[in-house]
């Protein structure tokens, strides 16, 4: 649930979650219970605005990393991140809110083998256009 607390107001009394202290020296507390999270100093925040209102719609964040929390559970064995263990929710706009769905692997491909036919198909796009 989602609350417009006041700003005086220690959302961790109610929250029903263990708040854990920052160790990147940026002194914010993270959700210990949270897959993944990041403590991060702020380089510049970009409001970015409407072309036709002028508006302010978001606000673009740009920052430096500072220390990243992974829970232990969430890699694998090669100490990738398994996707399934981590379960991220995304905030979409407004009250909308998303979880991953299926999850997939595309092969990459190499371009030493690719590169004929990329070269052909281009060989051949171009006498159409002439």
């Amino acid at each position: 649930m989602a609350i417009n607390f006041r700003p005086e107001f220690d959302e961790w009394t109610i929250g029903g979650l263990t708040k854990a202290p920052g160790v990147g020296g940026t002194e914010a507390p993270h959700v210990k219970e949270s897959a993944f999270s990041m403590e991060y100093e702020l380089l510049q925040a970009i409001d970015i605005t409407h072309p036709v209102s002028g508006q302010i719609t978001t606000t673009m964040i740009l920052a430096h990393v500072k220390y990243i929390h992974l829970r232990n559970d969430v890699p694998n064995e090669c100490g990738v991140i398994d996707i399934a263990k981590y379960i991220p929710v995304a905030r979409l706009r407004n009250i909308s809110h998303g979880r991953l769905g299926d999850v997939f692997g595309l092969p990459r491909s190499v371009w030493r083998q690719e590169k004929e036919k990329i070269e052909q198909v281009l060989e051949i796009r171009e006498r159409r256009e002439v």
